[in-house]
């Protein structure tokens, strides 16, 4: 594994504005994978919204059904995560990809990252529940975890670890990436919902919510995948063929 004490790094910065614009960049260049990719392990999501908003009382086996869906839900965000991740690369050397490819990718590296989702969950969520700073930091700090376990096949522990390593020095860059996103998400999002629900009623704005979801959790695992990449340019002079050369 590549040393990273943080002693012996030299300090680099980061472009906020930099990582949006690749990151739209490469969703662009192939929209319609990452779309599919996104709407593929987000379809559960829209499964429980449509079963909430079925009309009486939930018996059991609808209960049960809502549980399983949850469940479902997790597990393809996860391979959903990765693959994106693996398509991101992929597009940022120059190669194509498939759908079929990149799931593969999440599968091979599913029991790992799912550590790595649990560590994350439990040490954010205590975080927030300490005053939501101390959640915010870790959050920022652990921002290309995922990268780290998927790209350089890391465990869950030593991919946060070097998450920490490649953040360090930028994580207010980080911190201003993660806060557009979720100020233009929650704009965003109550605006279709509102007015499409107005319109066409809740089932329509449920679809619409879901689209909306689905557009943009695939830009935000691509600005991941960028963010990750200008990190390791910035922190260890790495380029793209060194980064991706585990995926040959």
């Amino acid at each position: 594994m590549t040393d990273y004490t943080p002693a012996t790094v030299p300090t680099a910065s980061i472009r906020v504005g930099e990582v949006f614009r690749r990151a739209f960049e490469v969703l662009l260049g192939d929209f319609g994978k990452f779309i599919a990719l996104t709407a593929i392990t987000w379809s559960p999501y829209l499964l429980l919204t449509l079963l909430t908003l079925s009309p009486g009382d939930p018996g059991g086996g609808t209960l049960a059904l809502l549980g399983l869906t949850g469940i479902l839900w997790g597990v393809l965000t996860i391979l959903g995560q990765a693959a994106i991740l693996y398509g991101a690369v992929q597009k940022m050397r120059g190669q194509d990809f498939t759908i079929g490819a990149s799931l593969g990718r999440g599968f091979g590296r599913f029991l790992p990252i799912l550590g790595l989702f649990i560590c994350l969950g439990v040490a954010v969520g205590l975080g927030f529940v300490l005053l939501v700073i101390p959640g915010v930091m870790l959050a920022v700090m652990w921002y290309v975890a995922l990268p780290a376990c998927v790209v350089e096949r890391r465990g869950p522990i030593e991919s946060l670890q070097r998450s920490g390593f490649l953040t360090k020095g930028n994580r207010w860059r980080i911190f201003g990436i993660a806060v557009v996103i979720y100020i233009v998400n929650t704009v965003v999002q109550l605006v279709v919902a509102q007015v499409l629900s107005a319109i066409a009623g809740q089932m329509i704005s449920a679809l619409g919510v879901f689209a909306w979801m689905s557009l943009l959790q695939a830009f935000s695992a691509i600005t991941v995948a960028v963010a990750y990449h200008d990190l390791r340019v910035a922190r260890e002079g790495a380029d793209i063929e060194q980064i991706a050369a585990v995926f040959d």
